[in-house]
């Protein structure tokens, strides 16, 4: 995109060039044109002093020539009239010169403008570019956090299983233990029940105590 921007520019420069060329080129016209006007009236001003002495000239020494006289005024007229016209026609063509060079500076400034807003603009996205990138880098790091975090949860993860399994191992073991128990317990009140009332009928006898006496209490 750089590369675009940068021919862009090129394209425009090269416009601007042309332009200044065109603006030389039409100022060399307009003093041209003033030379071939001021030559021109001089050559008129000799001229028509050239008629008015050959007049005078005529006059002296043809006074009976009066209308070869009003033919040469009617003439120098008619020149005189041309020389309005070409004037009219000269101010004319500088009327458009200047309306268009007013309108080629105008041109020149709004290229200039836009130049100028378009290196603005590429500016701008330079600097787009670079906070996007900062963003990318930003992200990049929060999801290698995350990463950091997940994989922390998964060994936390991990570690309670193996202690949950440890505890059901535990309660598995407690409860066999507590089975034997309750087992023992069991056989020892069966021995009671039937091995001490023997050995309570013996007491009694060597001690003279009655059966019924010497019957223990279950609890």
């Amino acid at each position: 995109m750089e590369d675009l921007t940068g021919q862009t520019l090129t394209d425009h420069e090269r416009r601007l060039t042309s332009m200044e060329e065109r603006e030389l080129r039409m100022l060399d016209n307009i003093g041209g044109i003033r030379s071939l006007v001021q030559d021109q009236t001089l050559e008129m001003q000799k001229l028509t002093q050239a008629v008015n002495s050959n007049l005078l000239e005529l006059t002296r020494a043809l006074g009976g020539l009066s209308r070869e006289m009003v033919e040469v005024k009617g003439s120098v007229a008619t020149l005189s009239r041309d020389m309005g016209e070409f004037r009219a026609e000269t101010n004319a063509r500088f009327e458009v010169l200047e309306h268009g060079q007013a309108e080629l500076r105008e041109g020149q400034a709004e290229l200039r403008a836009d130049v100028a807003e378009l290196k603005e603009g590429q500016a701008e996205l330079r600097e787009g570019q670079a906070e996007l990138r900062a963003d990318v880098a930003e992200l990049k790091d929060g999801q290698a956090e995350l990463r950091a975090d997940v994989a922390e949860l998964k060994d936390g993860q991990a570690e309670l299983r193996a202690d949950v399994a440890e505890l059901k191992e535990g309660q598995t073991e407690l409860r066999e233990t507590l089975g034997k128990v309750q087992n023992e317990v069991a056989g020892l009140r069966k021995w009671r029940e039937e091995v001490h009332p023997k050995f309570s009928k013996l007491f009694a006898k060597s001690e003279g105590v009655t059966l019924k006496d010497a019957e223990p209490t279950l609890t």
